[in-house]
């Protein structure tokens, strides 16, 4: 089992409860209960809705940025980590088609993406998954 692929599957069955689903745009995915696994990427046949998604290399930070991540971060899984948050984000075609460079210029100065995301370390242990290189058909995030 890869601990580089998530599943992130909407069910009627616990084990993450959902607390508040918050719309910023696009379809609304409001799940009763979330599972996340790593053993599938089918979506298994009681399931509302499936992301699959796979962690790889960091995009968009610098090589300062990535040693205060792993130096500020904590770790996933552990005993009192007790909430998390889904953000699943959908790019188009228009962002895709810019520069790594000018993509990280968007989330560096526009809504200070990168900031803010520090002064929240290390109370969030974060997990970026993509599904971009995926080549399969479940391609619900990206």
């Amino acid at each position: 089992m890869s601990n580089r692929i998530s599943v992130f599957t909407a069910t009627d069955v616990v084990p993450w409860s959902v607390v508040s689903v918050r719309d910023i745009t696009g379809e609304t995915l409001d799940p009763p209960a979330l599972n996340v696994s790593a053993s599938s990427l089918d979506k298994p046949s009681a399931a509302i809705w499936a992301l699959s998604g796979i962690t790889s290399n960091e995009r968009y930070v610098t090589h300062s940025e990535k040693t205060d991540l792993v130096q500020r971060q904590e770790r996933l899984g552990r005993p009192d980590g007790t909430r998390g948050a889904l953000i699943p984000i959908r790019k188009s075609e228009s962002w895709w088609v810019l520069t790594q460079g000018e993509r990280r210029a968007i989330l560096e100065e526009q809504p200070h993406h990168i900031a803010i995301g520090f002064d929240f370390l290390p109370a969030i242990a974060r997990k970026l998954c993509h599904c971009r290189d995926f080549s399969g058909r479940n391609r619900s995030i990206s």
